[in-house]
């Protein structure tokens, strides 16, 4: 009842933090006054009288069907194109994650004695354009795919901060230039003690989180800048999926024990060669429940 209720509650936004895992609860006022202005700034975003959406979802069948029935296409992407239905299709959907990262560090203590401030502090939201069951979704997705492992060959392609920084060393620049960046906003000293302090709070004990520490501190600036290789399959498993319960628990155990009735079948024998690899899906938390792109 009490997450209904916050569910249904038609004075706040609740969004995924940016760049963060934390849920942060909005004003929704504030929220929609914020998107707004970011909308109407006359630069990023053009109002238009009549959306098209169905215009240009019988422009793009009409040219996706050519392309099939000239054999560019096979009969599987044919239907993955044209799965969406048309009345279903919308335009494309603004929502905001809101960036408490930029929140000055003072403010942050202050807000933590004082909670009425809440009320002055405006976060800025990063605007997030949802394009499902737009026109374009599917045929968007459709080129990325075949896109991708062109634009990664190009020099300019960046994948992440560690894949620019490997980059960027690489460079000989001339002598007459200098390659500068600086974005240091916090003391490591103070961001540790906070980092050990939040690890006891949550039941970790000293000899336990003093050591990492102290491992991860003395990895030099190479090792850190580096892809880890994750294992690869020869053949992809045999995976059995289900939900966590406390109950399912001995599953694997129950599945091994009556195994040899796959093995003697003939036919289940040749389909399932070895038992399967249990994966447990997790239930939605308390941040997948409450958020959504969709202004209620």
């Amino acid at each position: 009842m009490a997450l209904q209720s916050l569910k249904q509650n038609k004075e706040i936004v609740i969004k995924k933090a940016d760049k963060n895992s934390s849920t942060v609860i909005l004003d929704k006022k504030n929220y929609i006054e914020q998107a707004l202005s970011q909308l109407n700034d006359g630069i990023h975003y053009e109002q238009i009288a009549i959306s098209h959406c169905t215009e240009i979802y019988n422009l793009i069948e009409s040219k996706v069907k050519i392309l099939h029935e000239q054999s560019h296409i096979d009969d599987i992407s044919l239907r993955y194109l044209l799965d969406t239905k048309v009345e279903k299709i919308q335009v494309g959907r603004l929502y905001l994650l809101p960036k408490i990262h930029k929140i000055d560090l003072n403010i942050r203590n202050e807000i933590r004695s004082n909670k009425e401030l809440l009320q002055r502090v405006q976060i800025p939201g990063r605007p997030i354009i949802s394009l499902c069951n737009s026109p374009i979704e599917r045929i968007g997705q459709f080129i990325d795919y075949f896109l991708q492992p062109i634009v990664r060959q190009l020099w300019t392609f960046t994948q992440d901060t560690t894949f620019f920084i490997n980059k960027i060393e690489r460079i000989e620049a001339p002598d007459n230039v200098m390659l500068a960046t600086f974005d240091i906003s916090k003391d490591i000293e103070a961001q540790i003690q906070l980092f050990r302090e939040k690890l006891q709070k949550r039941g970790y004990v000293a000899n336990e989180i003093d050591p990492i520490i102290t491992t991860t501190m003395k990895r030099t600036r190479e090792s850190t800048l580096r892809y880890i290789t994750r294992n690869k399959w020869k053949s992809p498993p045999l995976c059995f999926i289900t939900k966590f319960n406390p109950r399912v628990k001995q599953l694997g155990k129950t599945l091994r024990k009556h195994w040899h009735l796959i093995s003697n079948d003939g036919t289940a024998n040749q389909l399932f060669q070895k038992p399967p690899i249990i994966a447990y899906q997790k239930h939605k938390n308390l941040k997948e429940y409450l958020t959504s792109s969709k202004l209620k």
